[in-house]
């Protein structure tokens, strides 16, 4: 698929890239004009990169499904842009069930992620909104924890053992076109063609696990863990700033 379809694939996955490289050049210069247009470079691709998320999971699975449909860049971030704040929402009870499932311990941290792992596919595929959005992925993971773990861990050891490849290839060519291009260039590699395909890979193990979900899955449970996580997480936030304040004395 990738192949076939990376000329809209991969404008939309490093667009926000893009510009925060920019902002970063910009920075560099030590201007200080420059640096403050080099912040509203950072600052609008991290915005970008909230809709990139949606808009190229929405490109993969209309290539996916849908025979000869043409995409263009400016339509599918409309769709991202579309979805941005309710992405926003999900992705901070993502982030504050994180934190307090991994102030715990370790392990209720890697749990809660695995299950809710398909949430951004649950909300732009199939329009599951909210904590609705991390039932779904429940359901989907729900009695094939280690499978799915097992397919994630596969992904990451493939995107490390990548990086490290093109990190020594980056420092082959700093001796030949600079420090500076040659970060940008592996930079543009690991941004595009590896978070393209690692888009591919889980977009593809979430219609698997669709495809073969078990019909009497409850995700009540799961969603009462998340709100006392969340609270953890708040609570966490809250304390921690007061407990290196204090640790600096």
């Amino acid at each position: 698929m990738f192949s076939a379809h990376w000329k809209i694939i991969v404008p939309i996955v490093i667009a926000p890239s893009l510009l925060i490289y920019i902002g970063q050049l910009l920075l560099a210069t030590k201007n200080v004009p420059a640096a403050v247009v080099a912040g509203v470079f950072m600052i609008v691709g991290l915005v970008v990169s909230i809709a990139m998320s949606p808009a190229a999971i929405n490109a993969i699975h209309r290539l996916s499904t849908e025979s000869g449909v043409v995409l263009t860049f400016k339509e599918q971030y409309r769709f991202g842009f579309g979805m941005f704040w309710s992405v926003v929402l999900i992705a901070i009870i993502q982030t504050l069930a994180s934190i307090g499932s991994f102030a715990i311990f370790v392990i209720p941290g890697v749990i809660v992620c695995v299950y809710s792992g398909m949430y951004l596919f649950a909300r732009v595929i199939d329009g599951k909104r909210g904590f609705s959005a991390f039932n779904e992925s429940f359901s989907l993971v729900k009695g094939r924890w280690w499978e799915v773990f097992g397919r994630i861990i596969f992904l990451v050891l493939f995107y490390i053992v990548c990086v490290a490849i093109l990190t020594f290839i980056s420092f082959i060519l700093s001796f030949i076109l600079g420090m500076a291009l040659a970060y940008f260039v592996t930079n543009l590699i690991t941004s595009s063609i590896l978070g393209s395909l690692a888009l591919i890979y889980v977009y593809r193990l979430y219609l698997a696990l669709r495809a073969s979900r078990s019909a009497d899955v409850s995700a009540g449970g799961f969603k009462k863990w998340l709100i006392v996580f969340m609270v953890i997480g708040v609570l966490v936030m809250i304390v921690m700033p007061f407990i290196l304040f204090i640790s600096s004395f």
